[in-house]
């Protein structure tokens, strides 16, 4: 399904919604599909159209109008939706996402879809020839090898076998007036003018028809080819930016991929540095608590040799019965052994006395 990216200028805010229906309203009031809330903006302001594989977007004959890759719309033209076409309505910018192929979704998936935006594409665009217009030519028939091209500013032309018809193709088996091209939606559009027998697009009967560069075109029995150098050359514009888009996405993820290597690096550096600096930790540390360990072993020996050169307590007691004092003894005087001489005989004395009271 196509997409609308919706970037509110005013809050600057953005968001994405799916068109997922085949006429797809846009306006101010909430039984809209998508709902802009502001006053400016119409209860029912634009809508888009899927018809055939195609997008088409229509002002609903807004108060204000609607603008399409900045140029206003006419109210009730159909105008043809390409991929990256921004809507405006007020100060909101509706970028149309058109569908694309699973491969090109998957693209789209893996890059940024804003590298290069509408810069880049409307340089692309400016860089066509504008010289060259849309042109029918003739592959059948009596009018084999005639040409028919758009003349720069021309908004229509007829095709019949009448010579009022401003490309006449002589053969009966066209009407008059058979069909009519037309600028509209954003191309060339081949409508049937009720021919008798009438319009074919690639095999389809159709009445109205937005044509395609390389569709083949049957009037009756006449065939002719439709060309359009602008939208070839808008595929090649396309395809260029394509190839751009990839080439920035892959300098993305280089540089990406370079800065999460470096940011890697930096990393494992780090880890390095810090597991470094553990280490020495560490280190400094086992050393200090071996010199400490060292220290207090010395400490234990200082302390041991100061307590066995102290004298023991029991060395400072008194002696015990089995060791006497050695004293020295100083010699008696007279005197004293004269003392010691009457006293052994008054002994001897009282002796004598008390054995002579017992008889």
């Amino acid at each position: 399904m196509a997409h609308l990216e919706i970037h509110n200028t005013k809050e600057d805010s953005q968001s994405l919604v799916e068109i997922n229906k085949e006429h797809f309203v846009i306006g101010r009031t909430e039984d809209c599909n998508l709902q802009l809330e502001e006053k400016a903006i119409s209860r029912r302001h634009a809508e888009i159209n899927l018809e055939d594989g195609d997008y088409f977007l229509t002002d609903l004959r807004s108060g204000n109008g609607t603008k399409l890759g900045g140029k206003r719309i006419r109210a009730l033209e159909k105008q043809l939706l390409k991929n990256g076409d921004i809507i405006e309505i007020e100060y909101f910018r509706l970028r149309f996402i058109g569908e694309s192929s699973p491969e090109e979704q998957k693209f789209e998936e893996d890059t940024d879809t804003d590298i290069l935006e509408i810069k880049l594409i409307k340089k692309m665009m400016e860089a066509l020839d504008e010289g060259e217009e849309p042109s029918l030519e003739v592959l059948s028939g009596s009018g084999a090898g005639l040409k028919f091209t758009f003349k720069e500013g021309q908004e229509s032309a007829t095709l019949g076998r009448s010579e009022e018809a401003d490309f006449c193709i002589p053969d009966n088996v066209l009407s008059r007036l058979h069909a009519k091209v037309e600028r509209k939606w954003g191309g060339i559009v081949l409508s049937d003018l009720d021919s008798k027998n009438g319009c074919f697009v690639n095999g389809e009967n159709i009445k109205e028809k937005l044509l395609r560069d390389g569709d083949r075109i049957l009037l009756g029995t006449i065939k002719l080819l439709y060309r359009d150098p602008g939208e070839v050359k808008a595929h090649i514009a396309h395809q260029e930016i394509s190839r751009k888009k990839k080439e920035a996405a892959l300098q993305e993820a280089e540089a990406l991929a370079r800065k999460q290597l470096e940011a890697e690096k930096q990393k494992a550096q780090e880890e390095a540095r810090q597991q470094a600096q553990a280490e020495e930790e560490a280190k400094a540390l086992e050393e200090s608590l071996a010199e400490d360990a060292k220290k207090a072993e010395e400490q234990k020996e200082t302390n041991k040799k100061q307590s066995s050169s102290l004298p023991s307590k029991t060395s400072q007691s008194a002696p015990t019965q089995d060791q006497e004092p050695h004293l020295e003894k100083e010699p008696l005087s007279s005197a004293e052994k004269l003392t010691i001489v009457l006293g052994i005989l008054v002994a001897i004395g009282a002796v004598v006395a008390v054995v002579s009271l017992l008889t």
